[in-house]
């Protein structure tokens, strides 16, 4: 199976584990490949919605591994296999993702796999209130899509507004992604200045500006 760049990623980050939980399954594929690769024991791909699930359920009962894969119709983390160590949420708003973990028992969880799409800093709000450290990060472009995938796993970190915004490791490393996805926000609110109506929507535009080129410097 050929997966998209962001699901390679958030499968690249995933460690050894027991069972998987993948919620919002992409279809199964992560699910499926993370037990044909030997990474997972068994997985669950959780769905929401009857669609999904079921192209979910076809695509596992596929799978020569079909008997270590389950597809769930289920909200978020609301039921959660005890045996399960991993979780997998990708491609959500980062809210969304913040909501779905704060619904489930993450007690015996040992590495979360999360890809934001937007509101990263409530993601990363979420692990650092609820004692999980970011590990590794990695920010890509996939599909002209800017995407930013973390993994965290159970300990303690303190981050600064802008780590939970754009990333601590991100933020470090400076990949040609993220430099380019500020470069782009620099250039739409540089305009969006030049157009402003009042010296107080111009002088906020100009203090995020320095903000994000601080960022990539």
């Amino acid at each position: 199976m050929i997966l998209s760049k962001r699901l390679e990623a958030a499968l690249s980050f995933l460690g050894d584990c027991v069972c998987l939980m993948d919620v919002g399954s992409d279809h199964a594929y992560v699910a499926i490949e993370a037990v044909e690769r030997g990474i997972a024991k068994r997985a669950i791909a959780i769905e929401n919605k009857q669609k999904p699930f079921e192209k979910s359920r076809v695509n596992a009962l596929a799978s020569s591994k079909a008997s270590q894969i389950e597809v769930w119709l289920s909200d978020g983390l609301s039921k959660v296999d005890p045996q399960c160590d991993a979780v997998t949420i990708l491609g959500m708003g980062g809210r969304l993702i913040a909501d779905i973990l704060s619904g489930g028992d993450l007690r015996h969880i040992h590495q979360l796999i999360l890809c934001p799409n937007s509101e990263s800093e409530d993601t990363r709000r979420f692990l650092e209130e609820h004692h999980f450290e970011i590990t590794q990060e990695v920010a890509l472009i996939d599909h002209d899509k800017y995407y930013q995938i973390i993994k965290a796993v159970p300990g303690e970190m303190t981050l600064t507004e802008m780590e939970r915004r754009f990333g601590p490791i991100i933020l470090q490393e400076k990949p040609e992604a993220m430099v380019r996805f500020i470069g782009q926000r620099i250039a739409v609110l540089t305009q969006a200045q030049q157009h402003a109506k009042t010296k107080e929507v111009q002088t906020a535009l100009a203090e995020e500006i320095a903000l994000l080129k601080e960022c990539i410097q």
